[in-house]
């Protein structure tokens, strides 16, 4: 079997914007922003590079929609949101996804202006 390995923003491009999709089919209130922070939270970090070389990490699809699932669906109908209130409807799932017995664990932080933000746990 023959494989080609091809890397770059042309590459990843369709990738995130068919994981965007898959998001927004799992919960169709999510808003861009919340696209953008639930890819970048379930992310799985590369090891031996820094964030400036691997962004937020490997897109992690599962991840991402197992979160997408449980956010709260009325948050776009919200006049004004309450500071604090639940973003999920239940309990957040551990940090990490298993697939075929492998584990992937979450980067669990979003990349802002050059700083990483994280998750407190």
């Amino acid at each position: 079997m023959k494989l080609m390995y091809l890397s770059g923003t042309s590459m990843s491009t369709p990738m995130v914007a068919g994981a965007a999709a898959l998001l927004l089919e799992a919960n169709s209130s999510l808003t861009p922003n919340m696209v953008k922070v639930l890819l970048m939270y379930t992310a799985q970090p590369l090891a031996g590079f820094n964030t400036l070389d691997q962004g937020a990490g490997q897109l992690n699809i599962a991840g991402a929609v197992t979160l997408a699932r449980i956010v709260r669906t009325d948050l776009l109908g919200l006049l004004k949101p309450t500071f604090g209130s639940a973003l999920l409807t239940q309990t957040a799932p551990a940090p990490q996804t298993n697939i075929a017995g492998l584990t992937f664990t979450w980067t669990q932080g979003l990349v802002l202006k050059r700083t990483t933000i994280t998750a407190k746990t």
